[in-house]
């Protein structure tokens, strides 16, 4: 499936832009290289990320959740890294996430990629679309079929879990759910900030400034 998205405010994340400096490869791969390595650590911390799971197994898993459960797993391409299979209203179905030059992005029709949000990671963008959903935002964006016949609202309700986390990881959910409500990833750090808490415990909430 693919997907469309409506533009969003600029209390969003930012979207790419074409930049006049030129980069030398090399410096794309140190970049890449600490991006991967953020990414895979923030994933380890989940417990939401299926890393050998196939598009087959996460059907079978989510069939039977309700709407809205997601996961993210290997993409099957090796053309990607991950993709995000979700339960939607009809089935389970899955989206691939597209990472270039430092940034992840959910696949879509190629006219309208330049108006896709952008993330700084896989994480990251789970956690937008999660809080899209928890703040009753219609235009978080839908889930096209490819025969462009039909489509659902992409719903991301809770992860399917496949471990059980330590209670500091379960007390920072805890904590980060309950933050003002918002997109801006500025502004969920600037609440971290204004916490009555020691400077080691605000650290260690901005490790992971997610929701789920």
């Amino acid at each position: 499936m693919n997907i469309v998205m409506n533009d969003q405010s600029q209390d969003g994340p930012s979207r790419s832009k074409q930049s006049k400096i030129v980069r030398d490869p090399a410096y794309y791969c140190a970049k890449d290289m600490t991006i991967q390595i953020g990414t895979a650590n923030s994933l380890a911390q989940t417990g939401w990320y299926y890393e050998h799971f196939t598009r087959m197994d996460a059907v079978r898993l989510l069939q039977k959740e309700p709407e809205g459960t997601f996961l993210i797993r290997d993409s099957s391409d090796s053309r990607y890294l991950y993709s995000l299979s979700v339960k939607t209203g009809r089935d389970a179905t899955s989206a691939r996430i597209l990472y270039h030059k430092g940034k992840f992005q959910m696949d879509c029709n190629e006219n309208i990629r330049a108006k896709m949000p952008t993330f700084d990671s896989a994480v990251g963008l789970v956690d937008f679309y999660a809080r899209m959903t928890q703040m009753g935002k219609s235009n978080a964006g839908r889930w096209l079929e490819n025969s462009g016949k039909s489509d659902l609202p992409i719903v991301l309700q809770k992860p399917k879990l496949n471990c059980v986390s330590g209670l500091r990881h379960l007390c920072r959910l805890s904590i980060n759910r309950n933050l003002p409500k918002t997109l801006s990833k500025t502004k969920v750090l600037n609440s971290m900030d204004k916490l009555p808490i020691p400077r080691p415990l605000k650290s260690y909430l901005k490790e992971y400034p997610y929701i789920n």
